[in-house]
């Protein structure tokens, strides 16, 4: 019995260190990345810049896969970077490339968990030292809007491939989710949230969001981003600059990429950012989490003007994680709903986010509530002071010792620290909302430890019938009987894809007490308490009669033998019928038992151990009569 639980907890290891903990854990030991993946091609403005024009350029992207991994659809997730919409060191620091320290992290970390991870560059661009605050919002507005437009296409792109290309990434895509860090979260946020051209412009009653408009120089107000020049939020549409902007001719300045696939996604993860509007939200959307520093002097926790972090000049007004978890909880359904209402799972920070799963309020280096390095909002972040000071000493700039001042405890021991708490937090929340995760996954001891406290047993379920020999005893014709089992179910169990234990009793393959013994039947003591245990772990256990009869007083040993073995050869038959049962049970009955089709075991004690090592050793009739070499 202590060798047999022994094993049917190592079978419990299994199930949970494989597939249970699949996109909850990394089980994976390496991955793949492809670089530089040409996703789509847009018009950028960086050669203005150089005093050029805007010129179609490819963008690119990293695609992270687990190293030895067989599944074909995988949920895929695509990361934005930080940056400032302008090139590294352009932007006054070490960051802003799909390559950054922090970015390659976490994708590598949840492609070992076994999702599929683009690292997405978008197109950069724009004058954050601009004369006036209405030029700088404008130019701003312009390169969030073309971020927006590379995000979705990089989603359509993923779409098309599945379509048209054979699925070379393996990827399921109907389960994909964004995350976006720092400037990367201002797309995300804005992607997940914009439903379509007007809804950037205009309120939720319809009226113009003044801020997004401007002064063109003539009195009158016209939108900073229009649909005809700069393309549809989803680059969808070719869109060009008339004749007079940048000189005598028309210039394009959006290029349609991938139509007639959707751009809609399922999850959305901000790290450090802000939405230009909370009117940009509604009730429906895809559930969200948030991640950012309180005491942000860039991007603003609640609501206020967004700072440019390399000159401290305003821009424009935009809501931060508080602002953005307080509208989405003060509608009449939560659209983080898919999570803060998951039982199993318990937030950390509820004490500090007034209850509003999803949004993670980083504190890092507070004392008695107050930050003592307060420019540091994005702890997560590190890089190599070796490259950038190389940098500084070829272009005579001074980034390091500026963002050594703005960041002094910065490194990749507390980027990990934090690296560690965010995957922690957003991991979980991120499985449920695409799918891939189920409520039940969440409480780490199932099928290794008793999770519930009662089991629900349903008895004398018939899972076939077949012939018994049991009649011949008393001088009767052999007769079909039906066959039964008791299914013990964890009560209050959510849960489905439940793996299933059969377990066969012992008795000799004779009735209680005519096998000269108190033990025969499914509702054994020790058949009741295994079953229960098991349960109590979270499996569905069915407890299996089989058919009896044989006659151990025959007069020799030849007679002995030949009734045993044809007793033994139909308890492999209904072991095996038991199987099929519960299969059959899946495909043709709704799975009423919620059980995994591709996760079953048998438990056979004493009899039913004869019966359970040959049903698992034998492949065919001929395999129980004829040696490896073929010989009877």
């Amino acid at each position: 019995m202590k060798q047999t639980c022994l094993l049917l907890a190592a079978f419990a290891v299994c199930l949970t260190a494989g597939a249970q903990s699949r996109y909850l854990d990394e089980v994976f030991s390496d991955v793949t990345v492809t670089s530089d993946v040409a996703y789509g091609s847009n018009v950028t403005v960086i050669p203005m810049l150089l005093g050029g024009m805007p010129a179609n350029a490819p963008i690119l992207c990293d695609i992270y896969e687990p190293a030895g991994d067989t599944e074909t659809d995988r949920p895929l997730i695509l990361y934005f970077h930080t940056g400032n919409f302008l090139p590294q060191y352009v932007n006054g620091s070490p960051l802003g490339t799909k390559t950054d320290s922090t970015t390659v992290e976490i994708c590598t970390r949840y492609a070992k968990m076994g999702y599929v991870v683009a690292s997405v560059d978008y197109r950069l661009g724009w004058n954050p030292t601009a004369a006036t605050q209405s030029e700088r919002t404008l130019q701003l507005i312009q390169a969030a809007y073309r971020g927006v437009q590379d995000s979705r296409t990089a989603v359509r792109f993923f779409r098309k491939s599945v379509a048209e290309d054979g699925n070379p990434y393996g990827i399921d895509d109907t389960k994909i989710g964004c995350i976006g860090e720092g400037t990367g979260g201002y797309i995300t946020l804005a992607s997940a949230g914009i439903s379509s051209y007007n809804d950037i412009i205009f309120d939720d009653m319809g009226a113009p969001i003044t801020k997004f408009f401007y002064d063109p120089g003539d009195g009158s107000s016209i939108p900073m981003v229009i649909e005809a020049m700069n393309g549809d939020p989803d680059a969808t549409t070719d869109g060009y600059a008339p004749p007079g902007v940048f000189g005598p001719d028309a210039v394009q300045l959006c290029v349609a990429n991938h139509v007639g696939y959707s751009s809609e996604f399922d999850f959305q993860m901000n790290l450090g950012g802000a939405i230009g509007d909370l009117n940009w939200l509604d009730e429906g959307d895809i559930p969200m989490v948030s991640v950012q520093c309180p005491h942000d002097p860039f991007a603003p926790y609640e609501t206020a003007v967004l700072i440019v972090p390399t000159t401290n000049e305003p821009v424009v007004e935009v809501s931060g994680g508080y602002d953005i978890h307080e509208e989405i909880n003060n509608y009449a359904t939560n659209n983080n709903a898919v999570f803060a209402e998951c039982d199993l799972l318990e937030d950390p920070h509820a004490a500090v986010n007034n209850g509003w799963d999803g949004l993670f309020p980083v504190f890092n280096s507070y004392v008695d509530g107050t930050p003592t390095e307060p420019f540091d909002s994005s702890p997560w972040q590190w890089w190599s002071e070796a490259a950038v000071q190389a940098y500084d000493d070829a272009y005579g700039t001074n980034i390091l010792a500026t963002q050594l001042t703005l960041n002094p405890t910065m490194g990749e021991a507390e980027a990990m620290y934090w690296i560690d708490q965010i995957m922690d937090y957003n991991t979980p929340r991120m499985g449920l909302a695409m799918g891939v995760v189920e409520q039940w996954q969440l409480d780490g001891a199932r099928y290794i430890e008793e999770v519930f406290d009662e089991v629900s047993v349903t008895s004398d379920v018939v899972y076939g019938s077949n012939v018994t020999v049991l009649p011949m005893l008393l001088g009767a014709l052999p007769a079909e009987a039906p066959l039964t089992c008791d299914i013990y179910e964890p009560a209050g169990d959510e849960a489905c894809d439940r793996p299933l234990i059969l377990y066969f009793h012992t008795g000799n393959f004779l009735p209680q007490y005519l096998n000269g013994s108190p033990l025969g039947n499914k509702d054994d003591s020790c058949a009741v308490a295994v079953c229960t245990k098991f349960a109590k772990m979270g499996y569905v256990v069915a407890s299996c009669d089989y058919r009896l009869g044989w006659n151990p007083t025959a007069a020799t040993q030849s007679e002995r033998t030949l009734q045993l073995i044809q007793a033994a050869y139909r308890g492999l038959q209904d072991s095996r019928t038991a199987v099929r049962y519960f299969r059959k049970s899946i495909a043709e009955d709704d799975n009423p038992y919620r059980v995994a089709n591709d996760k079953i075991a048998m438990f056979g004690e004493g009899t039913g151990g004869y019966i359970t090592l040959a049903s698992a050793g034998i492949s065919s009739y001929n395999d129980i009569i004829l040696d490896d070499m073929g010989a009877p």
